[in-house]
């Protein structure tokens, strides 16, 4: 019986691999792969330019801060107590205050204080108090939990969010985006789950109608052996597909952009959307919203001319001074408007 037994044990083993072998060779001629990340190198002096947050996901954490990103884009970034990223200004009086609101590009990853196109607007307009509250990776639910918080104590006299393509899969915490936090995040540092600890990443949530929060340890989970095996691979992607929210990102988005609208109405406070960049999902947007102050500034994230490419793709000085050109006449008009 012992013997009968151990030898079922032994030959359903025997096909098991056989099984797999087969159905691993079926689909890497079908194409699959194993999955294969593509890393990200940052390095900084000091460490940890960004920090752990409980509301936001991550917020700056204030100094000053040397990053080489991927071995060759070298840039200096200094980070505020009130978690913005500084912009030089000469000491004159500012009658308007304006508040951008963005991600990385706006923030100005990859170049120098001074060269962001929030700092080129500065430079334009001494009498503005131009602050950059962006702050890398941030979507559009982010956003309005900023602007929400910011003001209740202020009045600015203009908002500016600066939209992107890639902020629609941030807003809903897309599988794809949460497999990019997590992986990406982890693959950069070996503490990056202390580091992280108490985090909490915002999204809408469709079912309640409400943003909500997403903890660090709970934003992903992978299959053991998807990078050695296309079959693994295969399995994980199938579930993370079944995973995926069940709401339209455009929708959710035109909804939270109205909210930020109608916040600054009531406090007479202009605002207006900056489209760093144009696709089938931003057009869609722009025409649900209907605003009289949209910008498209059709900027491309693949120029090798205005970006970091073949290293990084936010956009390099040249990019930035680009950029500026279409959003200071844009701002220009905006707070002449009211």
């Amino acid at each position: 019986m012992k013997k009968r037994f151990v030898s079922g044990l032994k030959y359903t083993l025997i096909y098991s691999v056989i099984t797999f072998a087969l159905l691993e060779g079926l689909l890497w001629i079908m194409g699959y792969r194993p999955y294969a990340n593509t890393d990200y190198e940052v390095v900084s002096k000091p460490k940890n330019p960004y920090v752990a947050d409980a509301n936001l996901g991550i917020q700056l954490n204030p100094g000053t801060y040397r990053l080489k990103l991927n071995k060759k884009v070298k840039f200096k970034a200094t980070h505020q107590e009130n978690g913005q990223r500084f912009i030089p200004k000469k000491f004159e009086a500012c009658i308007n205050k304006v508040l951008f609101l963005g991600c990385s590009y706006t923030y100005g990853y990859g170049v120098n204080d001074n060269e962001s196109f929030t700092a080129i607007t500065q430079k334009k307009h001494h009498d503005w108090k131009v602050e950059n509250a962006a702050v890398v990776g941030y979507g559009t639910a982010q956003h309005l939990l900023q602007l929400r918080e910011r003001l209740i104590n202020e009045t600015p006299e203009c908002v500016v969010l600066c939209l992107s393509s890639v902020h629609f899969i941030r807003t809903v915490l897309s599988q794809n985006y949460r497999a990019n936090l997590r992986i990406g995040y982890r693959r950069s540092s070996s503490d990056v789950d202390d580091r992280m600890n108490g985090a909490r990443f915002p999204y809408f949530d469709n079912t309640s109608g409400k943003v909500k929060h997403a903890k660090w340890e709970d934003l992903y989970s992978e299959i053991p052996g998807r990078y050695w095996s296309a079959s693994i691979n295969l399995l994980q992607n199938l579930r993370d597909k079944s995973k995926e929210p069940d709401c339209d990102p455009i929708k959710v988005t035109a909804s939270l952009i109205k909210e930020m609208q109608d916040l600054c109405d009531k406090k007479g406070v202009a605002f207006g959307v900056i489209c760093l960049d144009s696709n089938h999902e931003t057009k869609a947007l722009e025409k649900q919203l209907k605003m009289s102050h949209w910008l498209n500034v059709g900027f491309s994230f693949k120029s090798k001319k205005y970006t970091h490419l073949p290293y990084d793709s936010h956009p390099n000085a040249k990019g930035h001074k680009k950029i500026a050109q279409s959003v200071i006449p844009f701002l220009e008009k905006l707070m002449s408007d009211g």
